[in-house]
């Protein structure tokens, strides 16, 4: 059983010309990114491949074991998540990127931003 931690803070990290904003509120850390650009500026400065998928699966099972959850935002749509109740479907499988949660409804500028408002 994981054991919940409760993390508040806020932070904004740059990397690559990009900037994300980080929140952290009880379980849940949220990276939010201007635009789908600004998050695939970052990704490249990670490793490809099976490095990718290793430091993906490490950072699932750290969260999942410490009780926490990433949601990762572009703007105020939320387009992947991992940890606590991340579930990896077809499309994360497919990118090579489970145990990643992928929301192709986001990333399509589908679905509901915050705040539950459906967009049209």
């Amino acid at each position: 059983m994981p054991h919940a931690l409760d993390v508040v803070g806020q932070l904004m990290v740059e990397m690559g010309g990009s900037s994300a904003r980080v929140e952290a509120r009880c379980d849940t850390i949220v990276v939010e990114l201007p635009g789908l650009r600004d998050g695939l500026a970052i990704l490249k400065g990670w490793p490809g491949g099976r490095g990718r998928r290793r430091a993906i699966g490490g950072i699932h099972d750290g969260l999942t074991s410490a009780g926490l959850s990433l949601e990762i935002k572009v703007g105020s749509r939320t387009v992947a998540r991992l940890g606590v109740g991340a579930r990896a479907g077809v499309v994360s499988r497919l990118l090579g990127l489970a145990p990643l949660e992928v929301r192709a409804a986001g990333l399509l500028g589908r679905g509901r931003p915050a705040g539950g408002q459906s967009e049209r």
